[in-house]
């Protein structure tokens, strides 16, 4: 059965002016068989900057339904370097959720049959 791979993208926005950040894509195997990749997993963002992530989801079952969360840790760097404290540090979280494509798979297996 045909693959239904979805891809989004975003836009990860540093609006601080005196800080960068780092930032990391945490459990991007996301527990499933499926494939979740992330473009780019981690780097860094510098003040006023902004960075696009594209998300690629290909679904090894396409019966599966499932919600769940992808992690972003986030760690500020102020200009004048001092240990990291862990006020610096921040995570996002991005909802990801995958529904079956039951219609599909039926038309597909009609068509195979006929």
């Amino acid at each position: 059965m045909t693959e239904k791979t979805t891809v989004k993208t975003f836009i990860l926005y540093n609006y601080s002016n005196t800080e960068t950040f780092t930032f990391e894509f945490l459990n991007t195997g996301f527990n499933m068989k499926d494939i979740l990749e992330v473009e780019p997993v981690k780097g860094s963002i510098e003040p006023t900057k902004h960075i696009i992530v594209k998300l690629r989801l290909s679904p090894k079952n396409l019966l599966l339904n499932y919600d769940g969360e992808l992690e972003i840790k986030i760690i500020w760097q102020p200009l004048e370097p001092r240990p990291i404290k862990e006020s610096d540090r921040d995570n996002l979280f991005i909802r990801i959720i995958k529904k079956s494509f039951i219609r599909v798979i039926i038309n597909e297996l009609i068509n195979i049959r006929i």
